[in-house]
């Protein structure tokens, strides 16, 4: 009865000057669009075609009809989940070497003797002098070793735990984050420690990764 009252409604389109707005549409999309115009005061019919239903108005409210269903087709646009395919970034090799250099560099250094002050004297982490203002040497301590099997395994587990960061963060963000944070854990261990407390490696920072 509804689908012969709206081809009632339509026939005669010259007589009663009804035009076509949308064509081919579904039914759950006719039925929005009706609802819309219904709201703006402008009265509208379907009439099924071999394409699907087409929604007529009259055509005095036909330019606004097509602006108001415009307007709704822009704010009702599906929106499409946009899959971002996360790229891990490429740990940088240059960085890593970095790390191995340093603390080649100064674990060759504590051995042979090659500054005229004792680095582990000078750079270690020494509980009470944090405490006094001696904050660098919460950094400095992680560049500090003495026995070859610390160093290696630092070198091992700091690259490789770095390596695994850096396919999240990056790598310089993975190998500032873990130096800020071995730092940290230095300057927080001082304050659980007597005041002699004294400590080297990069061990903080490798844990902290």
């Amino acid at each position: 009865m509804r689908l012969r009252k709206q081809r009632d409604v339509v026939s005669g389109l010259d007589q009663i000057n009804m035009m076509a707005v949308r064509r081919g549409l579904q039914k759950p999309q006719a039925n929005s669009y009706i609802l819309v115009l219904t709201a703006m005061g402008m009265r509208s019919a379907t009439v099924p075609e071999h394409d699907g239903l087409t929604l007529y108005v009259f055509g005095d409210d036909w330019a606004r009809a097509n602006r108001e269903l415009l307007t709704y087709d822009q704010e009702n646009q599906p929106r499409r989940a946009r899959k971002k395919l996360s790229t891990a970034a490429v740990p940088k090799v240059e960085v890593a070497l970095a790390y191995w250099a340093i603390l080649l560099f100064f674990f060759a250094a504590v051995r042979r003797d090659f500054f005229t002050t004792d680095p582990i004297e000078a750079g270690a982490v020494h509980a009470g002098l944090i405490q006094a203002g001696e904050w660098w040497r919460a950094v400095t301590a992680l560049t500090l070793h003495i026995e070859v099997d610390h160093l290696l395994g630092n070198l091992v587990f700091g690259t490789v735990v770095a390596l695994l960061l850096a396919q999240v963060t990056g790598s310089g963000v993975a190998w500032f984050a873990m130096i800020i944070a071995g730092a940290a854990g230095n300057i927080m261990n001082t304050f659980v420690q007597p005041d002699y407390h004294t400590s080297i490696g990069a061990s903080t920072a490798v844990l902290a990764g």
